[in-house]
């Protein structure tokens, strides 16, 4: 097995899958987010442990996510978050997919497609609260709805939204996306034939008015937590614990003196001010580690921190040892993950980063193995 892999720990996802179904009303669907191959964590393997956990459907952006978790045997309900061109509809029946709709739809040629194949095209009409992405208007739902009843293969499963500043942005902005949502949930006659769905993550945590029918967590699942608002602060207090799920692993492969005055890696952008120790770990930015940690990003060796020396190569990073070093090739190398009293996050290297944590652990690319295991 490679060197550098990351490990992922079942455990944890079970633990905060477990939190989330405990923070929602047991009446309250949860839908599991694997898209982006669960966020990096393993698609089919999270939507495993997810179903287990009492989880009624799984949601996934794109047709070849859902044909994924089909071939490996999940049966529950797939939701497709992202509109389908035509030429993608015949995949989406293969997977039996609940399809988003809205007037961005060839609404016949779906309807067409679903009788040439003998069956019903169940869909989710997108609704656009706010976020300006897809969906139709909140005040146009009600007559986009009565709209879809001159197509006798088409069957409304039901309506979802999404938050644009749930995280932490505005609070002001996601209690106006609500209200919107709200009244026009408010006007769709026989609402209790639907599925309404908004609450991603921060919402699940922060808005239990977002909950409606059923919830969509993400990102808590992989125990990455919404800053959340100031207005939420007495509500975030009561929350449950969610777990770090992974951890990323290396060895030190070389170890070489250079001479004050030397520069490393490419660019020449690191000078070493003194005689030092330089070691090198084989990851890079191929592998989804970020290259702007170039002369920033730190690693644990021995249960200390070394910071990056030079740019973050496609393959390679070079890790400043100091002056005298004890360190050896061989020894671990922990990128994420806890090592003595120290730990590096994920969310420490997203804010290195200037990112989201959910785009660091989107980035590890497949040439990294996962080994699935428990933490504790």
């Amino acid at each position: 097995m490679r060197t550098t892999y990351l490990k992922i720990y079942q455990d944890a996802l079970r633990h905060n899958l477990r939190a989330v179904r405990q923070l929602v009303p047991q009446k309250t669907e949860t839908v599991a987010i694997v898209k982006a191959n669960a966020y990096g964590y393993g698609a089919v393997q999270v939507a495993r442990l997810a179903v287990e956990e009492g989880y009624a459907a799984m949601a996934v952006a794109v047709t070849s996510e859902a044909q994924e978790l089909r071939a490996a045997g999940i049966t529950c309900p797939i939701y497709l978050l992202g509109l389908l061109m035509p030429d993608e509809f015949d995949d989406a029946f293969e997977a039996d997919c609940i399809i988003p709709v809205c007037e961005s739809t060839d609404l016949a040629l779906l309807d067409k497609k679903a009788a040439e194949l003998g069956k019903t095209a169940n869909v989710m009409i997108a609704v656009d609260s706010g976020m300006n992405r897809i969906g139709v208007k909140t005040e146009n739902g009600p007559a986009f709805l009565q709209s879809l009843e001159q197509y006798p293969h088409l069957c409304v499963h039901g309506f979802f939204t999404h938050y644009a500043c749930a995280d932490g942005e505005s609070h002001a902005h996601v209690k106006r996306q609500m209200g919107l949502f709200a009244n026009m949930v408010a006007k769709i006659p026989n609402p209790e034939k639907y599925i309404f769905t908004a609450a991603n993550s921060s919402t699940t945590l922060y808005f239990p008015e977002s909950y409606y029918n059923a919830v969509r967590p993400g990102q808590i699942i992989y125990g990455y937590m919404p800053e959340g608002h100031a207005e939420t602060r007495e509500q975030a207090a009561k929350l449950p614990h969610f777990e770090s799920c992974l951890g990323l692993f290396s060895r030190v492969v070389h170890v070489h003196r250079v001479k004050a005055g030397d520069t490393v890696g490419y660019g020449a952008t690191y000078k070493c001010a003194e005689d030092m120790w330089i070691g090198t770990v084989p990851i890079g930015y191929a592998d989804g580690y970020p290259r702007c940690l170039s002369n920033v990003g730190e690693v644990l060796i021995g249960g200390r921190r070394y910071k990056i020396a030079g740019r973050v190569c496609m393959d390679q990073i070079m890790i400043e040892l100091g002056h005298e070093t004890d360190v050896k090739i061989g020894d671990e190398v922990v990128l994420i993950g806890k090592q003595g009293s120290e730990e590096i996050t994920v969310d420490e290297i997203a804010k290195l980063s200037g990112t989201h944590p959910n785009e660091i652990s989107c980035l590890f690319s497949p040439r990294i193995p996962r080994i699935y295991c428990n933490k504790y």
